[in-house]
């Protein structure tokens, strides 16, 4: 451990609350639902945890409560950081910058894991340059649609890394147990142990429980992400997109162009 008890619960207590007031999305009092991330979807509640990550000083805390969970766990088994595209980006970046004032912590490397392919980096999935040590996967959100399970799946398979079966997450909306330090569960579609600082029971999900909890709700909130949902939300329309291909008798690997 990095921390102090006192420390800790007072860095746990302002993330949470951070979070709390300005990353969840809840629908209105007498609304239906909200619109989800994807198309078609509605949910009684949206969270937003990039709303927190992008704030210098929350990402600061975020990192250092994760050092003080995998401290002594570095120390029997160095290990490096994949941070799942995109939301864990900035988390493991935070948790290197945080760990250089650390010397037990000296080496710590990180890079970037995608779950989809793309045209560049390294067999069109890696942004950074790993090493030899075993990885463990950092993302912001378990929900019920994690799909980490893919790139789990890829780098240990096609790029032949050796994979922890864990990770590191902000918030865990599988699990509803409280604890002072972090919430440890199995996720259980890809069997992965995931230490998570904060579970659903920590938050109030409803508006109603928000408000009676002493939340106070912004119109302005409300209507900065509905601009921002409004304005992002594709529309469906038929286009070329690219096919990953592998091409093993000549040795080849790359995107083609598909038609729909």
């Amino acid at each position: 451990m990095i921390l102090d008890d006192k420390t800790r619960l007072q860095m746990r207590e302002e993330v949470c609350n951070y979070i709390n007031d300005n990353s969840i999305w809840r629908k209105k009092v007498g609304e239906p639902s909200i619109p989800g991330k994807k198309i078609g979807k509605w949910n009684q509640f949206q969270f937003y945890i990039g709303r927190t990550t992008s704030n210098p000083v929350m990402l600061q805390k975020i990192s250092l409560l994760f050092l003080d969970i995998i401290h002594e766990t570095y120390l029997e088994t160095p290990f490096q950081l994949a941070g799942l595209d995109s939301d864990g980006v900035p988390l493991g970046v935070g948790i290197c910058q945080q760990a250089l004032n650390y010397p037990d912590f000296k080496g710590i490397n990180f890079f970037r894991a995608r779950k989809q392919y793309k045209e560049y980096g390294l067999r069109n999935l890696i942004e950074g340059i790993p090493n030899e040590h075993p990885v463990l996967m950092v993302d912001d959100l378990i929900s019920s649609k994690w799909t980490a399970k893919t790139a789990y799946n890829r780098m240990k398979n096609e790029l032949n890394m050796n994979m922890m079966d864990a990770g590191l997450s902000v918030v865990n909306l599988r699990s509803n147990e409280k604890t002072d330090k972090c919430n440890v569960a199995i996720d259980e579609p890809s069997g992965i142990m995931f230490y998570n600082l904060y579970t659903i029971i920590d938050y109030d999900t409803t508006q109603e429980d928000y408000i009676k909890n002493g939340g106070k709700v912004s119109e302005n909130y409300y209507n900065d992400i509905s601009k921002w949902y409004n304005s992002t939300t594709p529309t469906p329309v038929e286009e070329t997109h690219k096919e990953w291909f592998i091409d093993e008798q000549n040795q080849t690997f790359g995107f083609s162009a598909i038609k729909g």
